[in-house]
């Protein structure tokens, strides 16, 4: 009886090993391809690694078993300024984008995937916001972010 007892306490803690561990849901899964849910204020995420160096406005990003959507800045504009995005992506696995929100929740794609460039986004009057999405994604990303004219930028405290 006691060897009955052992084992199943033994097969129990393994059941839960790997059962226990999984924090992704199903919603984290499904956002990446879900600009309704994208736009949402909340954000909802995993990282199963994540090293991160963000230093003003330049981000450094490497990245593990990435799913669901991260606010990194809001940017506040009275409608007369400018964003300029600056990106050096590259993605080993899974999928991976920068996402701009306008104030009237339009998303506006800056890359995906594995991309180097730069995208310059005129502001509306409000409050926008930029986004990291994922969905299973491995690899790393360089991000630097500059405004222009009335555009004020800060780090997100999502």
């Amino acid at each position: 009886m006691k060897s009955f007892f052992k084992i199943f306490l033994i097969l129990s803690l393994i059941i839960l090993t790997f059962c226990g561990c999984e924090n992704i849901n199903k919603y984290q899964k499904d956002i990446y391809d879900d600009d309704s849910k994208i736009v949402n204020v909340g954000d909802s995420y995993s990282f199963s690694k994540r090293i991160e160096n963000n230093i003003n406005n330049n981000l450094k990003i490497k990245y593990n078993g990435f799913y669901g959507m991260e606010t990194i800045w809001d940017i506040k504009s009275e409608g007369n300024g400018a964003v300029i995005i600056r990106f050096d992506s590259q993605v080993d696995r899974g999928k991976f984008k920068l996402v701009f929100i306008t104030p009237d929740n339009e998303v506006i794609k800056v890359f995906e995937q594995s991309e180097k460039g730069e995208k310059i986004i005129e502001t509306k009057k409000g409050k926008s916001r930029i986004k990291i999405v994922g969905n299973n994604a491995k690899g790393q990303v360089e991000i630097n972010v500059e405004t222009k004219g009335d555009a004020l930028l800060r780090k997100s405290n999502q």
